[in-house]
């Protein structure tokens, strides 16, 4: 880390009464924190769209099978 962010650091510590190991932490949790609610609904999406398709083929093979078997 560049010395000029590490004395930021060191300053924003200072001002919050806590020290910089402590900052960074809670800063990457906060961080974290805020991404889930992003991850979420990307996982949301991926298994709407896999559901999609998986509904998809589930009505075209049907059709296929009966068919072939009827």
């Amino acid at each position: 880390m560049a010395v000029n962010r590490l004395e930021q650091l060191r300053q924003a510590a200072e001002q919050a009464g806590v020290s910089p190991s402590t900052l960074m932490r809670t800063w990457v949790l906060e961080r974290l924190d805020a991404e889930n609610p992003a991850i979420l609904e990307l996982l949301r999406s991926l298994v709407r769209d896999d559901v999609s398709r998986q509904a998809g083929r589930r009505g075209r093979p049907q059709s296929s099978r009966r068919t072939a078997v009827g």
